[in-house]
């Protein structure tokens, strides 16, 4: 009798463990841990060498009390085109006066050349003279450099390498090159509200699986033939920063100094 009695309290003690176990789970489930939201997290970074093209692989987490990271890719404005008071986009080289702005997306650039005019666009460009070149203020399309206002939020992934002094690195200079494209590893993510905890996404250079409610892990592929010329056997640091759908900026998150040979993967 007493050991019957023992055997139930010991079972309804493994109960009630359970289910205040679950409870509190869910209830912290619930909650958003973060004051911040966006909030990354730094979680790994690999390099794997190959014969062509070598790969940084970065992977991390982001917190949203909201889940809106990421967006369709197609309908974002990437920057906005520079016009002239007839609608002709404005060159470095060119004497047309900047008169106006006119959001493009990345689906309209094969339309644009020297030679394209707009319809119509917001009146509200003012501005002394046109600026220097740089790839903030211009953009090369089909061999000319056109005058543009770039878009915040477009890149909702911006990505910064440092050298071991805080400085970013400029991978222009390193390869005597003016191509803008170069060292830019800023990217846009896809629309997290299609990942789900059951069903991760891979989709490149992306794999995203939900984690709880709140958070999402990413791993990101950089690809380039450049990481060992450009950085050889120094320590560099990555940092990088998520911007939601409303362009809320999380946290800066680094992956503190490393070397490429010591997150090689063999």
């Amino acid at each position: 009798m007493e050991k019957s009695y023992l055997r139930d309290m010991k079972g309804l003690c493994v109960l009630f463990f359970l289910s205040t176990l679950f409870v509190s789970c869910s209830e912290e489930e619930k909650r958003y841990p973060f004051e911040q939201s966006p909030y990354a997290e730094f979680d790994d970074l690999e390099f794997h060498d190959s014969s062509s093209l070598d790969t940084l692989l970065l992977t991390f987490t982001i917190w949203d009390i909201e889940g809106d990271i990421g967006s369709d890719l197609n309908e974002v404005n990437e920057f906005e085109l520079i016009l002239d008071e007839l609608g002709r986009p404005v060159t470095i080289s060119g004497d047309q006066q900047p008169s106006c702005y006119l959001p493009i997306t990345s689906r309209k650039l094969q339309d644009i050349d020297v030679n394209y005019e707009a319809d119509g666009c917001r009146v509200d460009f003012t501005i002394p003279e046109r600026p220097p070149f740089s790839c903030d203020e211009y953009q090369i399309i089909k061999d000319d450099t056109l005058f543009i206002r770039r878009i915040k939020g477009y890149y909702d992934l911006l990505i910064d390498f440092k050298n071991v002094n805080n400085e970013n690195y400029n991978f222009q200079e390193i390869f005597n090159s003016s191509d803008c494209n170069l060292g830019n590893f800023n990217a846009r993510l896809i629309d997290f509200a299609n990942v789900d905890v059951f069903r991760p996404i891979e989709v490149n250079p992306y794999k995203i699986k939900k984690l709880s409610k709140f958070s999402y892990q990413v791993s990101y592929m950089m690809l380039s033939s450049g990481w060992k010329p450009a950085i050889g056997q120094n320590q560099f640091e990555l940092e990088f920063q998520v911007i939601d759908q409303t362009l809320n900026e999380s946290n800066v998150a680094t992956s503190g100094l490393v070397t490429l040979e010591k997150i090689t993967q063999k």
